[in-house]
């Protein structure tokens, strides 16, 4: 979803509000197409002033993703605070402010950034999950295995030896 903002780039400053539910935001992640689960709705104002245009505002939305420990999908809801600035003064262009080509911004593309840097790094569907059992694959939290997880690692052999005599 791309913004015309031409007639604000001839005043000194103004403001305008924006309700917006892009519809065209993919992100892609390495395990496959992020899913919506509800319709992404970004409430934001433009303000211009001084050569700097200013985004701030809320992007709200719903995803499913994947559990990194039982792989079961769960929805994660986004709740963002937004602020990004542009500029059509090269002169401005620095790590915190972008060059505006076109007399254009590209909406789909701040919602998609902004939520992609937002999502967890480790998805987990609940704070307690125990995941799945490494032998058998059972979801523990579903359901209990029979699986004996006995095996310890001979560099802590020692440890669980003193561990008895306490």
């Amino acid at each position: 979803m791309i913004i015309d903002i031409s007639s604000l780039l001839h005043k000194k400053s103004c403001e305008v509000e924006y309700d917006l539910i892009p519809d065209d935001v993919e992100i892609i992640l390495p395990e496959g197409k992020l899913d919506f689960s509800k319709d992404i709705l970004f409430n934001f104002k433009l303000q211009l002033l001084n050569e700097i245009i200013t985004i701030v505002g809320i992007i709200k939305t719903q995803v499913m993703l994947q559990c990194s420990r039982c792989a079961e999908e769960f929805a994660y809801d986004i709740n963002l605070d937004v602020f990004e600035e542009f500029t059509i003064n090269k002169d401005l262009v620095d790590e915190d402010i972008a060059l505006i080509i076109n007399e254009k911004i590209d909406i789909s593309r701040i919602v998609s950034d902004n939520i992609l840097i937002n999502l967890p790094i480790a998805k987990v569907c609940k704070e307690g999950c125990k995941g799945l059992c490494h032998k058998c694959g059972t979801n523990l939290n579903k359901e209990k295995c029979d699986c004996h997880n006995e095996e310890i690692d001979d560099r802590l052999k020692v440890l669980q030896e003193f561990l008895k005599l306490i």
